[in-house]
């Protein structure tokens, strides 16, 4: 599978690039739309999907990105954040889903394997895209 930049927007992929250099961003990985058309390149992605394995204070991150640049926030509530960062929305969100149910897979695989693929695929495209 090729990862290609090409359908992230510049706009986008710079405010990754900016976002990856600063520290409080290592407690989330990329997730949602742009994550997955990294790996499929099936359509343009405009936005920033954050995920965190840990719960996190919505104010401490709001001053961090602020920091970072012009934020605005759209909605906040317990341990999610939707905002816009230098104008691109970005989302920063955290669910415990060792605590939800299996859902019906129409394969044969268990939570842990598909956890541990996700966990190594963060490592890879880290290491590719961001240099970590």
């Amino acid at each position: 599978m090729n990862f290609s930049l090409e359908n992230i927007r510049p706009n986008v992929r710079a405010l990754a690039e900016k976002l990856s250099a600063k520290s409080f961003i290592s407690k989330f990985y990329l997730a949602g739309g742009t994550a997955i058309a990294l790996f499929f390149n099936h359509r343009r992605s405009d936005d920033l999907d954050f995920f965190s394995e840990k719960m996190f204070k919505g104010v401490a991150l709001i001053n961090n990105l602020k920091k970072t640049g012009k934020f605005e926030t759209l909605k906040t509530d317990e341990n999610t954040l939707i905002g816009k960062l230098n104008g691109v929305k970005s989302l920063a969100y955290f669910n415990d889903a060792e605590y939800d149910e299996m859902p019906e897979m129409y394969i044969d695989i268990k939570w842990r394997e598909v956890k541990n693929f996700f966990l190594k695929q963060k490592l890879v495209l880290a290491k590719k895209f961001f240099g970590i």
